[in-house]
């Protein structure tokens, strides 16, 4: 009766797809896994690798001046905050006028940089700070690293290019730039499939820059997603601009710092409130 019973099911298992499916299915999972090689793509040449050069520079060179809207999440120092964020920046010279608003309206906190200088307000706490770019004291006020050309890339939504003196391609798909002592000090990962930029990393602050779902306007490359993760503060930024607009005139006053009646200078102490 028993030989009846298996020969009953293993007719009813070659008959029905769906079991089949699950025969096969329960085998496959207990096998040992098989490790899946990842495609292996030959490093650039030095032609690729100069073409792939002049492409990141032109599209630099091809924006003067943006404002983009969107939202801006931020994780990291035991905190998460989503935000609305409008960024409007110029090139020549750098300069970056951030607001980060709730959700609901109420602004956040406003942030000036320029090639040089930092300022910064604080709505929820009414105190306001200024200072020089790369001042030790600037570390210890914001949860990561802060510089006017990374803003500019995350902002804009394509890499710029470190000042540099050699370059290189040690593997597929990635590109190293090497100062005057041959030490790494950017490395650009490209999507396999194209030649847009996927990552920019940053040896000396320990950053990495994020590109992703990419459009182009007017010959004009930029992602609209685009992301920070700062190894040293483990903190990570991502921005999802929802809306982009290049070249247009800028007023100069939308670069002024006002600081509103009441506001205190910031001296020292924890790290400013982003709540």
């Amino acid at each position: 009766m028993l030989s009846n019973f298996k020969m009953r099911c293993i007719k009813e298992i070659r008959t029905s797809p769906f079991l089949s499916f699950l025969l096969i299915f329960f085998l496959v999972q207990s096998c040992t896994p098989v490790p899946v090689k990842r495609p292996l793509y030959p490093p650039y040449t030095d032609q690729e690798i100069k073409s792939l050069l002049v492409e990141l520079k032109a599209q630099e060179n091809a924006v003067n001046s943006f404002y983009s809207h969107g939202r801006i999440n931020f994780h990291g120092q035991g905190s998460e905050v989503e935000a609305s964020v409008l960024i409007v920046g110029t090139r020549d010279p750098i300069k970056l006028k951030i607001e980060i608003t709730h959700l609901w309206g109420r602004p956040l906190v406003h942030i000036l940089i320029t090639e040089k200088k930092f300022f910064l307000l604080s709505f929820s706490e009414k105190r306001y700070y200024t200072g020089d770019i790369g001042e030790p004291f600037l570390s210890n006020l914001l949860p990561m690293h802060l510089d006017a050309r990374l803003l500019w890339a995350i902002g804009r939504g394509f890499p710029i290019l470190c000042e540099y003196h050699h370059a290189t391609s040690p593997e597929g798909n990635r590109i190293s730039l090497l100062n005057r002592e041959k030490t790494t000090i950017q490395r650009i990962e490209f999507y396999p499939e194209s030649d847009l930029p996927h990552q920019a990393l940053y040896s000396d602050h320990g950053l990495e820059v994020s590109f992703s779902d990419f459009e182009t306007e007017n010959n004009i490359r930029f992602a609209r997603e685009t992301g920070l993760f700062d190894q040293k503060a483990g903190a990570t930024l991502r921005i999802d601009n929802k809306q982009m607009v290049f070249n247009k005139a800028i007023d100069a006053s939308v670069f002024d710092f006002i600081i509103p009646a009441g506001f205190k200078l910031y001296r020292g102490g924890p790290r400013l409130d982003t709540q």
